[in-house]
């Protein structure tokens, strides 16, 4: 989905790989309520740039992203392994670890 609000809840998003976000890219509005990204990989793709490899747990390349009472840990990237973001973002009650804070 691009250009889509998304919203979810009680999830989990564990070992997922991608080059932009290797748990979770958003280009919209994005909120994470109790949820867990953990183990996820952004890797380098022979098609892709490796300066675009970022955002291990989470990408968001527009809208808002809303993290609540989520734990972010563990996710790798060649750029930034944790939440990449390049607008603006809202963090409360979550958890960050193994230097993944967000």
């Amino acid at each position: 989905m691009t250009n889509t609000p998304l919203a979810l809840t009680h999830c989990v998003v564990d070992s997922n790989a991608g080059v932009a976000g290797g748990g979770i890219y958003s280009d919209s509005a994005l909120l994470l309520q109790d949820c867990s990204l953990i183990n996820n990989t952004a890797v380098f793709s022979q098609q892709g740039n490796a300066g675009a490899v970022q955002g291990g747990g989470l990408f968001s390349a527009g809208g808002v992203f809303t993290l609540q009472s989520c734990l972010v840990s563990n996710n790798t990237a060649v750029m930034s392994p944790r939440a990449q973001r390049t607008k603006s973002a809202r963090v409360g009650a979550s958890t960050a670890r193994r230097g993944c804070s967000p």
